[in-house]
């Protein structure tokens, strides 16, 4: 430990941890590095500052701190999945062609060493998901059956392993061809999920690309997609009985509106500036149903 460090490495995991479960992947990238300026030689801070890039979408730097924190080839942990995780990235982000099919073989060639390293069924339903979309069917609807199986004849999981257990079960379904069975599902990981948006959203971005991939509807992962993110922004409310662009008169049937809006498209989290009217409209109707936790760093 440093002998500056004034928090323990667990400690900063737990904040880490507290943001992901928000959605709030950058705080969370951020939490990690904080932790990692007093324990740069943790290897699950290490793991979850890359893994927290790479869920905010940004691949490229999260590939760039895989390197810089000195994680390739190591085996320890989760970290041969995360290699996999960034290959996956890399290649879902990449145009329609050859180049494309050739990044999901080698993101699944990784995910399959995994696989048949541990015989967990995570990295399995990656290798099934990943065929998948590379254009084998065949192949992927056997693992996803045979992980089906396996899941079915399992104890009921507990904890975090509840709710991969009970999504990963979804997914299988889906590539396997049993639909129905999909859909049965979907409570149980719902239930499962806790309200966790980084499980939420990992989750429902694999079943997606399978759907999209085997041409079926994708409107009723909304059970257990993450709520949309918006932008806000308005005019402010003119003086009464003052001209304007938004006439205090039109206050309450703006409100009624915005109020129906966010639950129309499933809104938990805005961004905006509180300027007044609009602004200040957005966030006072938004704020009982949004998602409204902070992960403080520990005292």
């Amino acid at each position: 430990m440093s002998p500056h460090a004034q928090h323990s490495a667990s400690e900063w995991l737990a904040v880490v941890k507290a943001a992901e479960r928000d959605g709030e992947f950058f705080r969370a990238y951020d939490a990690a590095r904080q932790g990692l300026s007093e324990h740069p030689d943790d290897l699950l801070l290490r793991h979850r500052a890359v893994l927290a890039l790479a869920r905010s979408g940004a691949t490229e730097q999260a590939q760039a701190l895989y390197r810089e924190l000195g994680l390739e080839g190591r085996q320890e942990t989760d970290i041969p999945e995360l290699e996999a995780r960034l290959l996956k990235d890399v290649a879902l982000a990449a145009p329609d062609g050859p180049r494309r099919v050739q990044l999901l073989l080698a993101a699944a060639e990784k995910y399959e060493a995994v696989y048949r390293r541990s015989g967990h069924y995570y990295p399995g339903i990656n290798v099934a998901n990943l065929l998948l979309l590379a254009g084998q069917p065949e192949r992927s609807a056997a693992i996803a059956r045979r992980i089906a199986l396996e899941l079915t004849a399992m104890p009921p999981a507990t904890g975090e392993e509840r709710f991969w257990a009970a999504a990963t079960l979804i997914e299988a379904h889906v590539i396997g061809g049993d639909m129905a069975a999909a859909h049965r599902a979907l409570p149980a990981a719902r239930a499962a999920s806790e309200g966790d948006q980084a499980r939420l959203s990992t989750a429902a971005r694999s079943i997606h690309n399978a759907c999209l991939a085997k041409n079926l509807p994708v409107e009723w992962l909304q059970a257990i997609s993450p709520p949309a993110v918006i932008h806000y922004a308005g005019h402010i409310i003119a003086a009464p009985e003052a001209a304007g662009r938004f006439p205090a008169t039109a206050e309450a049937a703006v409100a009624a509106r915005i109020s129906e809006l966010l639950a129309e498209r499933n809104v938990g989290f805005g961004y905006g500036s509180l300027a007044a009217g609009a602004d200040i409209l957005f966030a006072a109707v938004g704020s009982p149903c949004a998602t409204a936790r902070a992960a403080a760093i520990p005292p």
